[in-house]
């Protein structure tokens, strides 16, 4: 008899949309590779880690949100602990929820937090400003 998943059926069905909800001292590298298990798969290279060890550096990486509107890809257990040290040094001890089901692959990581969404709120207007003014002038954004 086949392997029966029934917790990926009801995902796929649209049954399950789960979300974990971790705080962000207590969120290590290996928890979000065992939550996005569909990625972190496909090993790009291999290059030190904090831990002095080679470690593996993935291609099929989730994106983090940064509070300046852009993404940090965390492909390795490197590039998470400095994203993971940036965000606790401006936003402290944050709710983290991973969304390994969600739809778009922008949403799979969210910060749970006020100031955090007032400073992306804040930069995303500014950002929208600037291209308005630019077009109103007549220059091209592109």
């Amino acid at each position: 008899m086949k392997n029966f998943d029934l917790k990926k059926v009801a995902t796929e069905l649209g049954y399950l949309n789960e979300s974990i909800g971790v705080n962000l001292k207590d969120l290590t590298f290996n928890t979000v590779v065992r939550a996005f298990n569909d990625q972190y798969k496909n090993i790009q290279f291999t290059r030190k880690q904090p831990s002095g060890e080679e470690g593996p550096y993935y291609r099929d990486a989730v994106s983090f949100p940064n509070a300046n509107d852009s993404l940090t890809t965390v492909a390795d257990e490197g590039s998470f602990e400095k994203w993971k040290d940036k965000t606790l040094s401006k936003y402290g001890n944050v709710q983290i929820n991973l969304a390994p089901e969600a739809d778009n692959w922008f949403d799979k990581v969210k910060i749970v937090d006020d100031k955090f969404k007032k400073d992306k709120s804040g930069f995303m207007k500014g950002k929208q400003s600037f291209i308005d003014k630019e077009r109103k002038s007549g220059r091209s954004i592109d």
